[in-house]
């Protein structure tokens, strides 16, 4: 069975009510809070999503009021609110809004930081710390009452806040720990909604994934049990089943929440470098990713190295210290790299891939004189051998330095993979420019419906490699 999930749309601002399609991938349609908001006449526009899939699940999120609406002769519309559905013998859902709980000396922040605690009539935090006890104790309550009455069932969890604090995929990096991180996520791992050996849980609110679109092949359910506890230690949108956004087809993909992870320590470690005039403070992750095959399951990521500029001595880029590291770890001249890399890789038979994840693109020209990055990941690749596969990056190298960027291009003339993360663009610009001085703002391009920042990003790059999925209503406002 396949559940397609969609949330955060928006499509209130502006209105796009008339705009909104879901190309069915499923049968089942969940819509996890913020698609729009219920005073606008357009909004029940989602009950035409009826003659496309069989059942449609809705919960409300933190910016619209909705009552239920069920039409007979057409598909199921299914409100979620502390309400339980089975949608076959064997599989149950369960739905709630699971408000966060807003500490105290959040109260302030988070009453004037988040607008609908001021421009929702008789809704405070107060109210908001209520309302997530109550769904809280309902979930813990349903989930202990299946456990022990239906112990084989399999069991959904659908919820808008998410259920793990300090999470990039449900809190922007730029507010984790911060004063209204209370505003988006509650760690639930102690709570018994959490114990159920055989359940998945998906939430809508995604800071970092606005807007995107996923599908999950609940098949996966059958051994969700064995694999609960392993998958505890690394947490995705669901933790149990396959989480893959829709336009991902091939068996060598990854979610974007995934991306989205590994971008934000490379941020950590981008933030460990000292601020300069002179450099960008970049962070890389070297990884060896073993994709599912028939007799694995599960991706296995292993990370090889790490590093960030001016991590070692004299003026060193992320990668270079990444590689440099590496190498000096088994004893090799950073030019042999590829042979460590091709060893790590395993039989050539092996779904394994060498994958790079940094901050920026990686440079194409130093003024320094010294070995450019891209050069230093194609030469992983020298005399045949199967070195870096992939890059993965959150922006364009700005034109500051060296004018418009040739990295990509150059990673294409040597058949290496690349991909644009788009979602964490100004927080790396952020930490990527500390320390320069006032200079003329380089040339970019800004997304407005979800601030996506493009830099020095040429058109016929743009439709290079394979897109990392972006915000639908976007694409469905620009008529893609």
């Amino acid at each position: 069975m396949d559940i397609q999930i969609l949330s955060d749309l928006h499509l209130e601002s502006p209105s796009a009510y008339n705009l909104f399609s879901a190309p069915p991938k499923a049968p089942y349609l969940a819509l996890l809070g913020d698609i729009g908001n219920v005073r606008d006449k357009g909004f029940f526009t989602i009950e035409t999503q009826l003659w496309w899939f069989q059942t449609v699940f809705f919960l409300m999120g933190n910016h619209e009021k909705v009552s239920q609406r069920n039409d007979e002769g057409l598909g199921t519309f299914v409100f979620l609110d502390r309400t339980r559905y089975d949608v076959t013998a064997d599989i149950t859902v369960l739905g709630c809004t699971l408000y966060s709980h807003i500490l105290v000396q959040q109260e302030t922040a988070l009453g004037i930081g988040l607008k609908h605690f001021f421009r929702i009539d008789n809704w405070s935090v107060p109210g908001h710390n209520i309302a997530h006890a109550g769904d809280q104790a309902w979930l813990n309550e349903q989930v202990t009452s299946i456990m022990s009455s239906e112990p084989g069932k399999k069991i959904v969890i659908f919820t808008h806040y998410g259920p793990l604090s300090a999470d990039v995929r449900a809190t922007s990096p730029m507010h984790i720990g911060g004063p209204i991180s209370g505003g988006f996520a509650t760690g639930l791992t102690a709570e018994e909604c959490w114990k159920s050996p055989n359940y998945s849980r998906v939430f809508g609110i995604a800071k970092a994934l606005k807007g995107n679109c996923y599908v999950i092949a609940f098949s996966a359910l059958v051994q969700a049990g064995a694999r609960n506890e392993k998958r505890r230690s690394t947490p995705d949108l669901l933790l149990n089943g396959e989480v893959q956004p829709t336009t991902m087809s091939s068996p060598r993909t990854v979610p974007l929440s995934t991306h989205l992870h590994y971008l934000s320590q490379c941020l950590e470690l981008a933030s460990q470098s000292p601020p300069k005039p002179t450099n960008f403070r970049v962070g890389a992750i070297l990884l060896l990713r073993q994709y599912p095959t028939s007799d694995t399951a599960e991706l296995k990521e292993t990370i090889l190295s790490t590093g960030y500029t001016l991590e070692l001595r004299g003026n060193t880029h992320a990668e270079q210290c990444c590689f440099a590291k590496l190498a000096s770890h088994y004893g090799v001249a950073e030019e042999d790299l590829g042979e460590i890399l091709e060893k790590q890789r395993g039989r050539e038979d092996s779904e394994a891939q060498i994958e790079l994840y940094v901050t920026m693109e990686p440079c194409a020209k130093r003024l320094s004189g010294n070995k450019p990055c891209v050069d230093r990941i194609i030469e992983t690749r020298k005399d045949g051998k199967n070195g870096i596969d992939r890059v993965y990056f959150g922006v364009k190298e700005p034109g500051t330095f060296v004018g418009q960027s040739q990295g990509c291009k150059k990673l294409d003339e040597a058949g290496v993979q690349w991909n644009l993360i788009e979602g964490m663009e100004n927080h790396i610009l952020e930490i990527a420019m500390a320390g320069h001085e006032k200079q003329e703002k380089h040339s970019s391009r800004v997304d407005e419906a979800d601030q996506t920042v493009l830099v020095d990003r040429a058109e016929e790059e743009a439709r290079r490699g394979e897109p990392i999925p972006r915000n639908p209503k976007k694409r469905m406002m620009e008529g893609g």
